[in-house]
């Protein structure tokens, strides 16, 4: 009759406390200059596939085309997306699905440890690979085609073409360009190949 109050507590029955999911994103992925590179499309789609994550499953976490369709994605952006998550290193696909083998592209969070199952292709794999991500500014896609041609290469206006058989601009490799061009060139005149 003399138990503890404290032992008591450990003999009752506990519910288990019902926990809503939620997705976590460690302070170092979201202060990473891989993760603030990002666009806004991949961000979201990172959240998605953490959406999915359910804490055993990472290294198969997978979204079919009708749940990224009904959660605002078109095929474009989606991919987009996920080829700029794999860029930045925060992604790794373990397995290439489509039309031609079926299934979805399985991915893992780089952060995470891997739960290896059969089918995983982690020939490549860098653990933490978004520490390591530099930016380019050499290839930077999205700014393809914007602003002005500050940085573009001019064309030396001393070149004069005049004559059109032969070009001499004194490129820096010394190249020649031969432009003859004949005056009328028809089917006729090419040779027939049977």
């Amino acid at each position: 009759m003399a138990v503890d109050k404290l032992e008591r507590a450990y003999l009752k029955p506990t519910k288990k406390k019902y926990v809503e999911p939620f997705v976590l994103i460690p302070s170092e992925v979201l202060n990473s200059p891989a993760y603030r590179d990002l666009g806004y499309s991949a961000r979201s789609m990172l959240i998605e596939l953490i959406h999915y994550y359910s804490g055993t499953n990472n290294g198969y976490i997978w979204i079919s085309p009708g749940v990224l369709d009904a959660r605002g994605f078109s095929k474009n952006t989606a991919t987009k997306a996920l080829k700029e998550l794999r860029t930045h290193g925060l992604i790794y696909m373990t397995k290439r699905g489509g039309n031609q083998r079926g299934g979805c592209s399985w991915f893992a969070l780089t952060w995470r440890p891997i739960n290896r199952i059969e089918g995983q292709f982690l020939g490549q794999f860098v653990a933490n690979q978004y520490r390591y991500w530099e930016r380019d500014d050499k290839i930077k896609g999205g700014d393809i085609g914007i602003g002005y041609p500050n940085n573009w290469e001019i064309v030396d206006k001393t070149c004069v073409q005049s004559t059109p058989k032969e070009i001499d601009c004194n490129t820096r490799e010394g190249l020649k360009v031969n432009l003859q061009i004949p005056n009328s060139v028809t089917y006729k005149d090419m040779p027939y190949i049977g």
